[in-house]
């Protein structure tokens, strides 16, 4: 990854002749083939003098303690000329190839070329994306830079590489941004995001970057079709300027109209925003043109099928952009990477989601993790930024909220960050940068080859994401026509499935509520070694938090019928499950700790309250751009509607449903005393929750008896007529407990 790009300014070590280091690749997959048909890392010399040079006079090493390292072997080098070495560590002639004794580190090194004794030419180099190199911009300049395009053999004036005083960033004050291209390159430049073309302005001095608005035409255009509010949201046209940032957007064209590569660059002066800001630079017609533009409706649309049809939903368009991230004042990511559209029906909302892809043709393989601190992972492939219309209430929260509510459970989750985007210089409002559950997040996660990975829809409805749903078809179809209640049928179930991992993924969609599930968004996985048994991916909760009486013990228990949102062929899957006493047990004693810590109103409330803070602070310049949410009191009321009394509600009758659903005792319904009033009566527990251990205290009684929800003993204690009492719980599972002395009782929870 590229963070900022520092131009090193070579001054070359010469004794006599004029060799030098020219370009240097040290990540060399497929771009160079040698005449033994291997891909080795290389080195270009150049020789840059008006006479023949004999390279047996000359050497090369990565260590200067050891300048004569390797000796080219002999060979003339004309005038003017390039010759490559092969950094592949064989170090003798190889089907007329120049090979090193030694290879190039692909973290970076200092390389040296050597008369054996003092050192003629050094370059500094770090980690070059592969397939790229780094080298001089032109043959006789001093700058050693990134080169667009790797040119072994060529000229690096031909890269199309420039270089710029200024890189991406945050500034205090207006200032001019110089522009260096090889000698006879023009460069031209665009300010509003477009790729420049012959026709764009062609770059003749410093260019001034002012803190100053400009009017960008683009914002006319709608991005929804026109029934759009019988789809999504409304497009909406700014009525006042909105936040904007300059951008630029420059390359080399030759007289031909060949265009180098293009960089795009954001400038923002005083960000008042609290937010991390994502900046976006796209050539607008790869955004609105009717043809191929992914806002767009475009020649795409459909009038008779208007919320699911336009350019919008064309899978696979991908659109080359530069995407660049600024955090607490400072820019720490820029890369070119491609973008899709993400999602389904929010294609047709006016703020859409996006999908970053890092490929080698963009410069990179992958994008480096330097945005969420607990993602247990230290690169993607790709990364979301998600849309807030994505929430049907219009809190904008629901789904980032639910993920943090859930972050102690056992299945796989998003990690997300809100953020601020910018789109060509234009506020674009807040959205949400996240991970991607795909087979690359989980190889990378479990160290697994991405083509082991098998990501299925449970009753095979829909192809398989990613590998094939044979495996797990053996799996289905056995839960499926067997008795699980049946301990014989139940430990082939264990054995293939991750049982705490479906038990938290079924609370946690029954608890929020999810009516899109689990005819939707309803996805497992699983790979190789320690991870063959399925597990499952926990995702969009947008259709969750609506109403807190819903049933859905009643909502997965339909098995007649076929049609969305709950048909049959998954609801028996879990079903069948939840005939097996050990699971049905499991998944009672899980939900009610879960009811008991993480998932109590007063968690919640503090998350919302938090959340609150978070996007209440930007949520002001969103109304301005997208008229959405309708006010900012408008988008209060529906948090305190929606999220707020949800949460409040939810607890209480989802104990209802659970005691219904599998006839328990009504001592799990909620009750008017809290966990944290440990005091009945006459005696106390602490501490609650506990782990390992519980300490009664006031004991009036010589019995002390310990039962679990379902009111079966499990431990009667002779307190011997002590006062105080301590007693090892530590092989109790988690769950709730009771505690009775005499006619009373008192509930403690063990967490661990």
């Amino acid at each position: 990854m590229k963070y900022i790009i520092i131009l090193l300014l070579l001054f070359s070590y010469i004794s006599y002749g004029q060799l030098q280091i020219n370009e240097i690749c040290s990540d060399n997959d497929e771009l160079l083939q040698a005449a033994d048909g291997e891909y080795y890392d290389w080195v270009e010399i150049y020789n840059n003098s008006n006479k023949p040079e004999q390279l047996s006079n000359y050497y090369l090493t990565d260590d200067e303690k050891k300048l004569d390292k390797w000796k080219f072997t002999s060979q003339i080098l004309p005038s003017n000329q390039f010759m490559l070495v092969y950094a592949s560590g064989l170090g003798e002639l190889t089907a007329g190839d120049q090979h090193s004794n030694f290879k190039l580190s692909s973290k970076g090194e200092t390389l040296y070329l050597t008369d054996g004794t003092n050192i003629i030419d050094k370059v500094e180099f770090g980690s070059i994306n592969e397939d790229y190199s780094f080298g001089r911009l032109e043959e006789n300049s001093q700058f050693l830079t990134p080169l667009a395009i790797p040119t072994p053999g060529k000229s690096n004036s031909l890269s199309g590489t420039i270089i710029t005083d200024k890189e991406s960033g945050i500034y205090t004050s207006e200032f001019d941004l110089n522009l260096t291209a090889a000698a006879g390159q023009k460069i031209y430049y665009t300010t509003n995001g477009d790729d420049p073309t012959i026709e764009s302005k062609l770059y003749e001095s410093a260019i001034a970057i002012k803190d100053e608005y400009e009017v960008y035409e683009y914002l006319d255009i709608p991005t929804t079709g026109p029934d759009s509010t019988n789809c999504r949201v409304k497009w909406y046209i700014p009525k006042e300027e909105i936040p904007r940032c300059k951008v630029i957007s420059y390359c080399t064209i030759d007289n031909d109209g060949n265009r180098g590569k293009v960089y795009r660059n954001s400038f923002f002066f005083h960000s008042n925003h609290n937010l991390p800001v994502v900046s976006i630079v796209i050539d607008n017609y790869n955004l609105f043109s009717q043809d191929s533009g992914i806002f767009v409706p475009g020649v795409n649309w459909d009038i008779d099928i208007p919320c699911w049809t336009g350019n919008y939903f064309q899978k696979g368009w991908e659109k080359p952009a530069t995407i660049s991230y600024f955090e607490n004042g400072k820019t720490t990511f820029q890369e070119d990477t491609g973008i899709q559209l993400h999602g389904e029906t929010t294609r047709t909302a006016p703020q859409k989601s996006l999908r970053f892809y890092a490929r080698k043709k963009y410069g990179i393989n992958k994008f480096k993790n330097i945005f969420f601190e607990d993602a247990p992972v230290d690169e993607f492939n790709s990364l979301v930024i998600r849309s807030t219309m994505s929430c049907m209430s219009r809190t904008l929260i629901k789904d980032a909220l639910t993920l943090s509510c859930i972050q102690n459970l056992v299945h796989e989750r998003t990690y997300v960050k809100p953020v601020v985007v910018y789109i060509n210089g234009n506020y674009w409002g807040i959205s949400e940068l996240r991970t991607r559950l795909d087979e690359n997040y989980l190889a990378e996660k479990y160290d697994l080859d991405k083509d082991s990975i098998n990501i299925v829809s449970v009753d095979n409805r829909d192809s398989p994401r990613n590998g094939s749903y044979d495996e797990f078809s053996e799996i289905y179809h056995f839960v499926k026509d067997n008795d699980i209640s049946i301990n014989e049928n139940y430990e082939f179930v264990k054995n293939h499935l991750d049982i705490d991992d479906f038990i938290d993924y079924y609370i946690a969609e029954m608890y929020f509520a999810n009516y899109d599930w689990p005819g939707s968004n309803y996805l497992i996985w699983n790979g190789q070694g320690k991870e063959k048994k399925y597990k499952n991916l926990f995702f969009d909760i947008d259709a969750g938090w609506e109403d807190p009486d819903m049933n859905m013990f009643e909502h997965t228990n339909q098995l007649e019928s076929e049609k969305w949102p709950n048909p049959r062929s998954k609801n028996i899957f879990q079903q069948s499950l939840f005939k097996n006493n050990e699971f049905r047990n499991k998944f009672i004693n899980r939900a009610i700790v879960l009811l008991e810590n993480d998932f109590r109103f007063n968690r919640i409330k503090i998350k919302i309250d938090s959340f609150l803070t978070t996007y209440g602070r930007e949520i002001d310049n969103n109304i301005q751009r997208f008229g959405f949410p309708e006010s900012k009191e408008k988008w209060l009321a529906d948090i305190d509607y929606y999220l707020t009394y949800f949460a409040r509600e939810r607890e209480c009758y989802f104990r209802q449903h659970l005691k219904d659903f599998f006839d328990l005792e009504n001592n799990v319904l909620c009750i008017p005393t809290s966990v944290n009033n440990t005091v009945i009566n006459d005696f106390n527990i602490s501490p609650n929750p506990a782990n390992d251990y519980i300490t009664i205290d006031n004991i009036s009684s010589d019995v002390i008896t310990i039962v679990d929800i379902h009111g079966k003993e499990l431990m009667q204690i002779d307190t011997q007529f002590k006062n105080k009492l301590t007693i090892d719980i530590s092989k109790f599972a988690p769950s709730v407990y009771f505690v009775k002395i005499g006619g009373k009782a008192a509930k403690f929870i063990k967490i661990k």
